[in-house]
């Protein structure tokens, strides 16, 4: 819970907390060219590390497996849902 502060609205303002928080954006701005490059060179070495990163969307598998969900309306019958995975079965095959 974020406990109340006495003094109204603008004591808000001279918390500890807040007065961290305000040095360090006052950094920022100041340095906004030096940011703005760290920024860059933070995406350019992600992009980089990205090339080193194997590209496999699947992992190769020796097992034949092919998943499939088949969807039937609520209440379908086992009997209706065997015939319908059969024709799967069946076009599949």
């Amino acid at each position: 819970d974020i406990p109340k502060i006495e003094g109204g609205h603008a004591a808000i303002y001279n918390t500890p907390n807040y007065q961290r928080f305000r040095k360090f954006l006052v950094r920022v701005v100041q340095r906004k060219w030096m940011v703005a490059g760290a920024v860059v060179v933070s995406f350019v070495i992600a992009v980089m590390g990205m090339g080193v990163v194997k590209k496999q969307f699947f992992p190769t598998s020796d097992r034949p497996e092919v998943l499939v969900e088949v969807q039937m309306p609520y209440g379908s019958s086992i009997e209706q849902t065997s015939a319908a995975t059969e024709k799967v079965e069946a076009w599949l095959a």
